[in-house]
């Protein structure tokens, strides 16, 4: 198995989605019910040990219930979800993805240029910046676990802001000859393939 195809993104509406969570629970609680009485090494069987039985494995269910919906990455309409090897869109409502590991989650709202600023000796440096490759920042976002919320979604200004705008700073302070946007661009574009920078005019 290629690991492309090892790390796939599979994508379901919300709808299927909690059919075949609820689907798979309630076909565990059944075969449980059936299956674990059985196992009672007792010469006269107990209905009260039945219902102790159906009792446990349904809180179980519910608890795995509520435990998975909150696991799973849920996202909506115009959001990504993203891995180190694809990028899937939610094209209608309200969808839930799997893969291995689980994908980030890329907020519609999140996905518009930002302007960053920076302050050089005399004035702020403004530029705008647009992701272009969202799978090329999985490691380096994995690694920096506080760019994760708890529903697996990206906060991306908190990553241009801490990664980038730091970036800017250290390039014009490496300039020797003073501010160069063109330079800065340059250098920027380099060092972040991923993104396309425009300076801004103040």
């Amino acid at each position: 198995m290629t690991e492309e195809r090892k790390n796939r993104v599979i994508v379901l509406s919300e709808v299927p989605f909690q059919i075949l969570l609820v689907g798979l629970l309630i076909a565990f609680v059944t075969v449980g019910s059936l299956l674990i009485p059985k196992l009672f090494k007792e010469k006269t069987k107990s209905k009260q040990n039945d219902h102790i039985v159906a009792i446990l494995l349904s809180a179980f269910a519910v608890a795995t219930y509520f435990s998975v919906s909150n696991v799973i990455p849920q996202a909506y309409l115009g959001d990504l979800f993203v891995n180190k090897n694809n990028v899937q869109e939610v094209e209608q409502g309200q969808a839930r993805a799997f893969s291995l590991p689980l994908p980030l989650v890329i907020n519609e709202y999140e996905q518009q240029p930002i302007t960053v600023q920076a302050q050089d000796t005399d004035e702020e440096i403004s530029v705008v910046i647009e992701t272009t490759n969202y799978q090329d920042l999985v490691d380096f976002i994995r690694e920096n676990e506080s760019l994760i919320r708890a529903d697996q979604s990206v906060d991306m200004v908190s990553y241009y802001q801490q990664n980038v705008s730091e970036t800017i700073k250290q390039i014009i302070d490496e300039e020797p000859s003073g501010f160069d946007q063109d330079y800065l661009i340059e250098q920027l574009t380099e060092r972040f393939p991923q993104h396309q920078f425009t300076y801004v005019e103040n």
